[in-house]
């Protein structure tokens, strides 16, 4: 029996001997569950796996073993890239070939914004009946008839060419770097010139030397051209780009008294010479370019000498003087022959050479200029200043403004309905046609305004004036693109000039038929052989899922030991996936490289057949492209049996034989 204890056990103790086995007991369950995860942590680091490089090793192995089957399936995966390598290549050389032909060929179909112009279809509608007639339609009792002249002109539209187009043009191409859309555009004024040249050769023919030219324009509204023996210059280097410059001593005329005869072709019509004063009859077959050329000078008429400053009509009417645009020889034409020594002599005149003779190349698609003379910019600016001074335009200016002493220019009222005689003529499909034709002012403003344009009067005289040279409102703009884009890009940038004014401009584009047409033709064709190509690529990627397939069953027991060993589904997945791969790489690099050497076999027949050369080019881009695409395609091919290997059962696997 205890009876005493020396050191008796308090109650305090108890409580802090038992919360002290807590504690201990607390943290030695926390070290038991700390060495239970670093356990998990390190059997998860140990855990083992493989990473794509390693099955891109193991499937590189596995293809080398079997070197003569891998090279059969690369080689039949690659039949389809080879197919549409070789498309890409000749559509790559003749959109090269095309682009390189554009800005020829669309040089003869510029885009152009005519003082009149006429909805095309519309009019080839009109030409041949195709729209409603006046008298009906033609039944079983009555034929209908129509006036196509008079439908026509229903459908003409004025363009009001103002100076401020002709700004925003300047601006949208030299300040904005629009420069490689378009080659040049030429501004065509009424710069009507009166010419004689002085021809000894032509005395036996019209009992004078001294040969009036017929130099008068006349406008297509169905075209959208100016149609002139007479035309101004383009940029120098687009002119030489297609024509080649002739004649011993020639030089590329660039002073405002310099021309050159522009010739398309290796012969010349006979009525072009002699309407230009060069040929004497119509039985000369030969001109030397030297003796008969060359040096030639033409008269030109300022307005001082051509009008009568009494009377303010021509002294003599050139008009009346030709019939067909050839030279007119009889009684009344006679008396206007024997004026032409005196106008020739008048000290209002400006001569004009030849210095060199254009020639369009042989392997141009398309001509810039009609057969005539071509004369400088310079010529026209002097031309039109001189006309504005002139005293015709000066009485014209007197008639209808009064003029206060700042110089501010007030229009008459009272010239409202005053005669003003003023004609539109249009060639309308070669059938000639004065469309527009009034007798005032208030006239030509109401007829206007019927096509929704509106023009103050000093607006409407300064149109009158250009029939004496004197207007700085050209009859029309053409623009000479260099590709379809810089044509849709010309479109886009007339169209944004329209929303700045409320007298609309419509451009007249005979190209858009042509331009349709190639893209389209192109287009089908390639995407046409390339569906074909395409077949058989697919064809090749099922070949190689098969070929994936067999080597899964061949590769059963592989599978079972790189499941044995710890490799998972995944790892599994990837091996195969790895193989299909390398496989498309490899098809891929061996279609290049075929359709490489191929390209150049077809570029080497293509230019025996047709003298082109380049046009089969395979680009590097589309080489990487197409590589690419036969390895996504085979990886695609190849997901199938990747997927089948990853069921196996590693057990069955193993004991597979």
């Amino acid at each position: 029996e205890l009876v005493e204890d020396s050191k008796p056990y308090s109650e305090e103790e108890c409580k802090q001997d038992t919360e002290k086995r807590k504690q201990e007991q607390q943290k030695s369950i926390e070290e038991q569950q700390k060495v239970l995860q670093n356990k998990k942590l390190k059997q998860k680091k140990e855990k083992t796996s493989m990473s794509f490089f390693t099955a891109l090793f193991l499937s590189f192995k596995n293809l080398l073993s079997k070197k003569g089957r891998t090279i059969l399936v690369s080689l039949a995966g690659s039949i389809g890239i080879i197919g549409i390598a070789l498309i890409l290549a000749v559509s790559s050389g003749m959109m090269g070939y095309i682009n390189n032909m554009q800005s020829q060929s669309l040089s003869s179909y510029p885009v152009s914004v005519l003082y009149m112009s006429v909805d095309t279809n519309q009019v080839m509608g009109a030409m041949m009946g195709g729209l409603n007639g006046e008298g009906g339609k033609t039944n079983n009792d009555n034929i209908s008839v129509y006036d196509p002249l008079s439908q026509i002109e229903k459908m003409g539209n004025y363009n009001y060419i103002a100076p401020d187009f002709l700004n925003y043009v300047e601006d949208y191409y030299s300040n904005k770097n629009k420069k490689e859309y378009i080659n040049d555009y030429q501004i065509t004024y009424a710069n009507d010139l009166r010419l004689i040249m002085k021809n000894d050769k032509f005395k036996s023919v019209i009992g004078t030397e001294y040969v009036p030219v017929n130099s008068s324009q006349t406008a297509s509204a169905i075209s959208g051209s100016i149609n002139s023996n007479f035309f101004e210059e383009l940029d120098k280097d687009y002119v030489l780009s297609m024509y080649n410059m002739l004649g011993e001593g020639a030089y590329y005329p660039e002073a405002e008294n310099e021309v050159a005869l522009v010739l398309n072709g290796n012969q010349t019509q006979n009525y072009t010479l002699f309407g230009l004063g060069l040929l004497p009859d119509l039985q000369t077959t030969k001109l030397n370019i030297k003796e008969d050329v060359l040096g030639k000078s033409y008269r030109l008429l300022l307005n001082n000498a051509y009008y009568d400053e009494q009377l303010h009509q021509p002294i003599v009417n050139f008009n009346d003087m030709f019939k067909g645009g050839l030279i007119d020889v009889n009684a009344t034409t006679l008396n206007y022959f024997a004026c032409a020594s005196n106008l020739y002599n008048n000290a209002n005149t400006k001569d004009l050479k030849i210095t060199c003779v254009l020639q369009l190349k042989e392997d141009s698609a398309g001509s810039i200029f009609s057969d005539g003379i071509m004369y400088t910019r310079k010529l026209s600016k002097v031309y039109r200043e001189d006309c504005k001074n002139s005293n015709i335009v000066k009485y014209i200016n007197d008639l209808y403004f009064t003029q206060d002493e700042h110089g501010n220019k007030t229009f008459k009222n009272e010239m409202l309905n005053e005669p003003f005689d003023i004609k539109y003529s249009l060639d309308i499909a070669e059938i000639g046609a004065d469309l527009f034709s009034f007798s005032s002012i208030a006239e030509m403003k109401a007829k206007l305004e019927e096509f929704k344009t509106h023009l103050c009067y000093e607006d409407i005289v300064e149109i009158y004036l250009q029939m004496f040279g004197a207007s700085d409102i050209p009859l029309s703009v053409s623009f000479y693109v260099k590709s379809f884009e810089g044509r849709d890009d010309l479109v886009a940038m007339i169209n944004s000039y329209n929303k700045t004014t409320d007298n609309k401009l419509i451009y007249s584009d005979t190209s858009q038929f042509l331009t349709n047409m190639l893209k389209n033709m192109v287009n089908i064709i390639s995407y046409v052989l390339i569906a074909f190509a395409a077949i058989s690529l697919i064809v090749s990627s099922i070949m190689i899922s098969i070929i994936t397939y067999t080597s899964v069953i061949e590769r059963t027991k592989e599978i079972g030991v790189l499941r044995s060993v710890g490799a998972s589904k995944k790892d599994v997945f990837w091996v195969f996936t790895a193989e299909t791969v390398i496989i498309g790489l490899v098809a891929g690099v061996i279609g290049i490289g075929v359709a490489g050497l191929l390209s150049l076999l077809v570029s080497s027949i293509l230019y025996v057949i047709t003298g082109v050369g380049g046009l089969a080019i395979l680009q590097p881009l589309s080489s990487i492209i197409l590589i690419l695409i036969s390895v996504f395609l085979t990886f695609i091919a190849g997901l199938i049996p990747a997927r089948i290997a990853t069921k196996k059962d590693p057990v069955l696997a193993l004991r597979s034989e």
